[in-house]
């Protein structure tokens, strides 16, 4: 590899190494297509990194707390405690272990793999900002799989302290004592509970009337009486007004309708959703056009309105879904190398934990 000004040219150009990048740039290199994946931090995106498989990791070792510490119905009393860095660990060498079994996936099928921010050019060619200088391509095709990041909210940004997102929330360095939740989709439900079991008090505040919105009614109310049962503390209805640092601590102001109320805490996670992730990407360049909502506009061959250009995964749209994202990568691939796919799927599962 070359740095600097020289025109590097590709099949397949593959922005963003996540659930829907890097199975899209292996089924192209296995189809025959010269394949560059760009990937500006870690392969595997936030699934493997930061959301899905961290999480499942912690959630499995809270479950193991929980049941150990609540059998005594069963004849089974424990002492158990908890060593949480070892647990991190733990949950760290899980990520690892698959983040090197993709980088291996790549290197097996000829995926040539570049560490950088890329940003397009024109239609045709981008440039990669690595640590060692400016690396161009111009491509045949490109395939956009930038994924999504955390939604802010005014007077409620992150200080990854106090105010945490779901990344933070899987990194933390102890248990919090007081755990409030704002948001109560399936990342805000999960990581309430999962810290609920590891012995936080928690507390969930959320704006509508019902938990897990987009789920049948009764699915949310069977999780919701599981909350109850592990005691954790519900606020429908309600919004975070404001919050202040009193010490060690932190103080929200809740607001429900007329009445207000304050509540500490060592850890806020601001889990009110995601937003599309199209930054630096220059789409100015290009005749790539967006939605409303900021996600990129595709047809069902997940081809943009550049029709050199295509996006899968959540900046493609809901549902934002790893294996949805898996599914478009394969289906993006077999269009770029002439063969007749789409997605058309009728169903899409979903799962909380």
């Amino acid at each position: 590899m070359v740095v600097g000004e020289l025109m590097t040219n590709v099949d397949v150009a593959v922005i963003g190494a996540g659930p829907g990048g890097y199975v899209a740039a292996i089924r192209c290199a296995q189809l025959g297509l010269d394949t560059v994946l760009i990937e500006k931090d870690r392969l595997g995106g936030i699934c493997t990194n930061a959301g899905c498989i961290p999480s499942k990791a912690l959630i499995h070792a809270a479950n193991i707390n929980w049941d150990s510490t609540h059998s005594q119905n069963l004849g089974i009393s424990s002492n158990t405690k908890i060593d949480f860095k070892k647990m991190m660990k733990w949950k760290q060498e899980v990520v690892d272990g698959l983040v090197t079994g993709i980088g291996s996936l790549c290197k097996f099928n000829g995926v040539e793999v570049v560490e950088g921010t890329a940003s397009f050019l024109s239609s045709k060619e981008l440039v990669i900002q690595t640590k060692h200088g400016p690396i161009h391509y111009r491509f045949k095709n490109a395939i956009i799989a930038t994924g999504s990041v955390p939604s802010e909210i005014k007077g409620l940004e992150r200080d990854h302290k106090f105010i945490i997102d779901s990344t933070d929330a899987l990194e933390l360095k102890a248990i919090p004592k007081e755990f409030v939740v704002y948001g109560a989709g399936y990342i805000g439900i999960e990581m309430a509970i999962m810290y609920s079991k590891l012995g936080s008090d928690v507390t969930i505040v959320y704006r509508g009337d019902k938990i897990l919105r987009h789920l049948e009614p009764e699915l949310g109310m069977a999780v919701q009486n599981n909350l109850e049962n592990l005691g954790i503390k519900l606020m429908l209805n309600s919004t975070i007004e404001s919050w202040k640092k009193q010490g060690s601590k932190g103080i929200a102001t809740i607001e429900s309708g007329k009445a207000k109320k304050k509540i500490k805490f060592d850890k806020l996670l601001n889990a009110v959703g995601t937003t599309p992730f199209t930054d630096s990407l220059n789409l100015e360049k290009t005749s790539v056009q967006l939605t409303e909502k900021g996600f990129i506009k595709v047809n069902d061959k997940r081809q943009t309105s550049d029709s050199g250009i295509y996006a899968i995964g959540d900046v493609a749209g809901p549902p934002m879904l790893a294996h949805k994202a898996f599914r478009e990568g394969k289906v993006v691939a077999e269009v770029i190398a002439g063969q007749a796919s789409a997605f058309d799927n009728a169903a899409i599962p979903l799962v909380v934990f």
